[in-house]
């Protein structure tokens, strides 16, 4: 089985019946990448974290060195490039 490093920690963002949000989380599962999510329509204080940022689109996924919104598969790809994987 393929895990992340703990020090890389990647967050994501996700609502209810977002098809990006899907397909992100998904990526990350392929790519075997452990992530922790917060999901705004369960969450009202990650979404109001989001909104202070200036965040408005989801999902936003956030990492050690990098923070993103939409679906990003470009991101994603490097995410796992950039990671210690074992």
């Amino acid at each position: 089985m393929t895990t992340v490093s703990t020090n890389n920690v990647v967050t994501v963002y996700t609502k209810n019946n977002c098809p990006q949000c899907k397909i992100t989380k998904r990526k990350l599962h392929i790519l075997g990448i452990n992530y922790h999510e917060h999901n705004v329509d369960e969450d009202p204080k990650a979404l109001e974290y989001l909104i202070e940022r200036g965040l408005r689109s989801l999902p936003v996924v956030v990492t050690e060195d990098d923070t993103w919104t939409g679906l990003r598969m470009d991101k994603l790809n490097n995410l796992q490039k950039n990671m210690k994987i074992s």
